[in-house]
């Protein structure tokens, strides 16, 4: 082994002398990195610290691959364009810059919802978007493959993380990349007052129900498609290649519509919070009328038009969708654009905490619970 100019290098027979690594079979690569042989810890910790003062460029790009091949796991089947490799570079992507927040971590990078749409757009069609364009995007769709906010696909109970992208096979007829965003004021249904015969709000016994298996959600365009500009040395302005495309998500019952929602944003208010499992055995074995008896009485929400009209006795309400997440979500959404309060109750219910509640209210006729 010798050192030139700085460089070490590894000899071979005959005096020939290459770059360290050159020659060195997978095996013997293999074998440097196992845990017995190998102090990781010290790695990460070098890193985190020299490698990153000295190149921060070099460490940026490295964790921001990390972070979307973290992404790609969970998107089966999904694949990359390679022709990105002659197109772009990490280097000119915003998307991976680091995230400025206190106590950011050197090594992991965290990506924003935005950030992992713009990096889908990098891999599937070599584009360079800037996340500060895509706030509002819930969705990419890109030939036959629509990438979906994990948040729209499960149960409003849950909150994945932001980077949980889903992929879902199918298109919506248009060419090109579209990233797909809510307008910025969705309609809503009127409650009819030919419905009164479907009104009933019942007192609610605690019974669990499904009552809203008829609830279907459909994507609609409209013709509105905002200014997108790109990052590409050689465009200012992206073509209809690649858009912005408002999108109608509309909730049905059966074949009347109800409402066009932004559920990202409906999920994201500070009027929805989730009942958080009660950890107090003796709490949450009690059953319903044992805790509320006659001190508070709750009403049943059992169809559409009973959340559109709510009752006038100022009554707190409960939307029976039990182990309907398409429904439960859509109650979600409709709820935060009349105005309510949303509290979300997972499958194991503790009255004593719903009560609890309840009674910290300030305006009961604001209160809905998600069942």
């Amino acid at each position: 082994m010798t050192k030139t100019g700085g460089d070490t290098r590894v000899g071979r027979p005959g005096g020939d002398s290459r770059y360290i690594g050159e020659y060195l079979p997978a095996k013997s690569l293999r074998a440097s990195f196992d845990p017995g042989h190998f102090n990781h810890r010290l790695l990460t910790e070098w890193f985190a610290t020299d490698l990153r003062i000295a190149y921060p460029l070099y460490v940026r790009n490295l964790r921001a691959l990390s972070a979307a091949a973290e992404m790609y796991l969970r998107l089966p089947n999904a694949t990359v364009s390679l022709s990105i490799v002659s197109k772009q570079t990490m280097r000119h992507a915003t998307w991976t810059k680091q995230s400025s927040l206190p106590g950011a971590s050197p090594l992991r990078l965290k990506l924003s919802r935005a950030q992992a749409f713009a990096c889908i757009a990098m891999f599937e069609a070599g584009r360079l978007i800037d996340p500060v364009h895509l706030e509002q995007v819930f969705a990419v769709v890109s030939d036959n493959s629509i990438f979906v906010a994990s948040s729209l696909l499960s149960d409003p109970y849950d909150i994945p993380l932001e980077t949980e992208i889903r992929r879902v096979h199918g298109n919506i007829g248009q060419p090109g990349l579209s990233f797909l965003i809510p307008p910025p004021d969705p309609r809503i249904k009127k409650s009819s007052p030919t419905s009164w015969s479907v009104i009933d709000h019942k007192s609610f016994d605690g019974a669990s129900a499904d009552s809203f298996r008829y609830t279907s959600v459909h994507m609609q365009l409209t013709q509105y498609q905002p200014e997108l500009r790109s990052l590409n040395k050689d465009e200012h302005q992206i073509d209809q290649s690649v858009t912005l495309r408002e999108t109608l998500v509309q909730v049905y019952d059966s074949q009347t519509w109800i409402a066009d929602l932004d559920l990202l944003g409906a999920l994201q208010s500070n009027a929805v919070s989730r009942v958080a499992a009660c950890t107090d055995d003796a709490h949450s074995s009690k059953e319903y009328s044992a805790v509320f008896e006659n001190e508070i009485e709750l009403a049943v929400v059992d169809n559409w038009e009973e959340l559109l009209m709510p009752p006038i006795d100022h009554k707190p309400l409960v939307i029976r969708a039990s182990g309907n997440w398409l429904a439960r979500l859509a109650a979600v959404g409709v709820a935060v654009r009349l105005g309510k309060q949303v509290r979300i109750v997972s499958q194991s219910i503790c009255w004593e905490c719903v009560k609890a509640i309840v009674q910290n209210m300030g305006s009961h006729q604001d209160c809905i619970f998600v069942m």
